[in-house]
């Protein structure tokens, strides 16, 4: 009985986790830049007010980027990886000039710890 539950309890997780994915490009860019900088305010401590502000301007630039660079490959996900690296890669040095290193080696390690957590769920992040 107990491997019942553990079974449906892991599967209601996955169509949880797949349904918020799908829902993360419906979302508008304006929700998506709000959405990571409510993310950010969690996971970095000491942001002032004028660098959540900065992080709101930057968030809401890389969301309509992606948004941009999604629509013109066509769903192909190859291209769309390699754009979007160059993309995050971007908005990393942007975020440098906003954060302290401490700070910006804070949300590092959130970005790593969100990759494993997909890569262990099936979610990609490498060879799909």
């Amino acid at each position: 009985m107990k491997k019942y539950f553990l079974i449906l309890g892991a599967m209601i997780t996955g169509v949880i986790g797949l349904h918020a994915q799908g829902n993360f490009m419906q979302m508008t860019p304006q929700e998506r830049a709000d959405n990571m900088t409510t993310r950010m305010q969690k996971q970095i401590t000491g942001l002032t007010g004028d660098q959540v502000s900065q992080l709101k301007t930057i968030n809401l630039d890389f969301s309509q980027k992606m948004d941009s660079m999604f629509q013109a490959s066509s769903g192909d996900r190859s291209a769309m990886r390699g754009n979007f690296r160059i993309l995050n890669s971007s908005r990393d040095s942007t975020l440098k000039t906003v954060l302290t290193n401490d700070q910006f080696t804070q949300w590092q390690d959130y970005q790593t710890k969100m990759r494993a957590r997909m890569r262990n769920r099936g979610g990609g992040g490498g060879n799909n």
